[in-house]
């Protein structure tokens, strides 16, 4: 019986030691990615019956984007897609070519327009979207950085996502 204990135990501790390496820290909550740039957005035009028929759909959003650093960002482009589509989705081609900057302990909005597809139909025009918007700056070390951020757009009010 003794032996078997001395066998077992080495193995429990690989056994244990794999686990934990292999582990995808989805325990561990996920911080937004990218520099300390503080982006915020909303949905600014539409009606749920604008999406009522199946086919492409003007999309209108304010990207707001703050500068709570001592250093200026320069702001190449933004870029919306739609990660969960639902009553509508965004594709990732058309990004908006901002270029401005930031200058520190300041904001900006940014008007973005796209085309977006409403699935159609009664019961999709009310589905939720999650929308993701990335922006593409410039930090005043001249390296590029993206800043991300997703939320849930419900009859055109918006609410943090996952």
């Amino acid at each position: 019986m003794e032996i078997m204990r001395r066998s077992l135990a080495p193995l429990l501790a690989l056994l244990l030691l794999a686990a934990c390496a292999s582990s995808d820290g989805a325990s561990v909550p996920r911080q937004e990615s990218g520099p300390p740039i503080g982006v915020t957005f909303r949905q600014i035009n539409g009606s749920r019956q604008m999406f009522r028929n199946r086919g492409q759909v003007s999309l209108q959003y304010i990207v707001t984007i703050t500068n709570p650093t001592d250093e200026p960002y320069e702001i190449d482009r933004v870029e919306v897609i739609s990660t969960v589509p639902g009553a509508y989705s965004i594709r990732a081609d058309s990004p908006t070519r901002v270029g401005r900057t930031i200058p520190p302990k300041m904001g900006l909005n940014i008007p973005i327009n796209t085309w977006g597809y409403a699935a159609g139909g009664r019961l999709q025009m009310e589905e939720p979207v999650t929308v993701a918007v990335m922006v593409y700056a410039t930090g005043w070390d001249k390296k590029a950085v993206v800043k991300r951020v997703q939320r849930t757009v419900t009859n055109f009010n918006e609410r943090d996502g996952d």
